[in-house]
């Protein structure tokens, strides 16, 4: 029986760790990339440095983007006062949604009592998975996230 248990733990750690990274890892990383940037100091020194080329180029292909690097530098300039608040709003949100749907996937745990470490490690094993495949194979680093988030809030109503 222990052993059956065992082997159950495993696999629904394995299956729900590969099915929930596949969905939440970019929002994961983008919470720990971001992590240092909830204070509004230094929030402004990110926001400032968006100003480049670079960065306009990424947006480009995104619909809504300015056509422009002149609207683009517009733009950053009109949303800067709010662009805090979008940001805080925007990190908060994905962060509650996160601590809700990972509380209730990790519930399981506490139904296989003695049997939680078998569960969480299939479920740790595969979020790592996940994100060594999105920054070794996908490449997506810094920018990439960084981009995510500046362009939501740029884009932002």
């Amino acid at each position: 029986m222990e052993v059956s248990m065992t082997f159950i733990a495993l696999g629904l750690g394995l299956i729900g760790g590969f099915l929930m990274a596949a969905k939440f890892i970019d929002h994961i990383i983008m919470l720990l990339y971001y992590a240092r940037y909830r204070h509004e100091s230094a929030y402004r020194e990110l926001y400032g440095s968006m100003d480049s080329e670079l960065y306009f180029e990424l947006m480009k292909g995104h619909a809504g983007a300015p056509k422009s690097y002149d609207k683009y530098l517009l733009l950053n300039q009109n949303k800067g006062t709010v662009s805090f608040k979008i940001f805080r709003e925007t990190y908060s949100d994905i962060a509650t949604i996160l601590i809700k749907v990972y509380g209730v996937g990790l519930l399981f745990s506490a139904i296989f009592y003695h049997y939680w470490i078998f569960l969480l490690m299939p479920f740790v094993f595969a979020h790592v998975v996940f994100a060594l495949h999105r920054r070794l194979i996908k490449h997506y680093d810094r920018h990439f996230y960084l981009m995510m988030m500046h362009t939501s809030i740029l884009l932002a109503d």
